[in-house]
């Protein structure tokens, strides 16, 4: 929640996973901050056009009639662990259902911030372990909306 009546909600499950795209090509126009994950997402979406990557599966995501779905940016994906995954500060353990493997690459899910040209952030949720993850590799992927 925001404080004015609007915040961020996930989707109860995660999707398919996905690239993050292709590396040694810097998209750039992409932010960390709460509330820039859908830019982010408009941004990776027009600079690939590869089918099936984290930002089209989410962009393209159709779900409870909403079709509004993004790509969480860095600070985005950190309040997800931090209030809904197993980081959350009111002990209520893994209400968002995320997964808590630890020794594989699938273990992580995809932010739609870039770090480079060969990589973006991405967030274990098992302890909140941030990587800089190759943009091909598969991670796991979970789409948000603004409301």
């Amino acid at each position: 929640m925001d404080g004015n009546g609007g915040g961020l909600i996930a989707a109860p499950s995660d999707q398919s996973p996905g690239t993050w795209g292709c590396g040694g090509y810097f998209i750039g126009g992409t932010a960390t901050e709460i509330g820039t994950g859908n830019q982010n997402t408009i941004n990776i979406d027009a600079g690939f056009i590869t089918i099936g990557i984290a930002s089209d599966i989410c962009a393209n995501l159709s779900l409870a009639s909403y079709t509004d779905w993004f790509l969480p940016s860095r600070d985005e994906l950190i309040l997800m662990y931090q209030n809904i995954g197993p980081g959350n500060a009111l002990g209520l353990g893994n209400v968002g259902g995320f997964n808590v493997c630890s020794t594989s690459d699938n273990c992580y899910y995809w932010s739609s911030t870039e770090y480079n040209d060969n990589s973006a952030y991405a967030r274990r949720f098992l302890d909140g372990v941030e990587t800089n993850g190759g943009k091909g590799i598969n991670y796991r992927v979970r789409a948000v909306r603004a409301f």
